[in-house]
């Protein structure tokens, strides 16, 4: 895998690993491309703050997601499934979750998002996600439902690390950032962002 990186020229950066990995790597992006607002359909916005501490920021893009999840449930996919149907597919997975509406609900705390999410944050902020997957060693993308942003201009790509161990299959998302601009932000200041963040109790899918 560092191989295919090294020669795309492109890093990992680490996100911590506390259930919310997936919107802190959004967020650490958004940081990075010095983006300030995103406004979906004048009802989702998501102004970007350096004031605000990081947690509070992953939290509120959750929270943004699970909005958008919950009020567009017609919403056709690629796959031809509903979000609404595809939710009930993702529960079958679940034994602790019986329906769509407690799924939404147990997805706006600090448990462990997924491509359903992806979909979600791609149409917030109007940007392919592009996710490279440690086990296949390529990317897919994230598109808005079937209308695809051409421009690759300032795209999210993500990392998704599937860790084996002995009890259980652990997921992760790492932001990945082209290596000729990583300078933007120093070392420090990456640790200083993630020393903010609170852990809470992470979960697998």
């Amino acid at each position: 895998m560092k191989n295919i990186l090294d020669k795309q020229n492109i890093s990992v950066i680490k996100i911590i690993g506390d259930g919310n990995c997936l919107f802190g790597c959004i967020v650490q992006q958004l940081h990075l491309i010095k983006n300030t607002k995103y406004i979906f359909d004048n009802n989702y916005s998501f102004k970007m703050s350096r004031s605000k501490l990081y947690d509070e920021e992953s939290d509120k893009l959750r929270q943004l997601s699970i909005d958008w999840l919950e009020n567009n449930l017609d919403f056709i996919l690629p796959t031809g499934l509903t979000i609404q149907q595809d939710i009930e597919d993702i529960i079958t997975d679940y034994g602790d979750i019986n329906s769509v509406e407690d799924y939404l609900i147990e997805m706006r705390g600090c448990r462990y998002a997924g491509q359903i999410e992806l979909y979600a944050l791609s149409n917030i902020l109007k940007k392919n996600i592009s996710v490279f997957t440690e086990h296949e060693d390529k990317y897919y993308t994230i598109g808005m439902g079937n209308i695809y942003n051409k421009s690759k201009k300032d795209n999210i790509y993500l990392y998704h690390n599937l860790m084996e161990n002995d009890d259980e299959d652990e997921y992760h998302y790492d932001l990945l950032y082209p290596k000729s601009r990583c300078e933007v932000i120093s070392k420090k200041k990456f640790s200083e962002l993630l020393s903010r963040n609170k852990p809470c109790t992470r979960q697998s899918s």
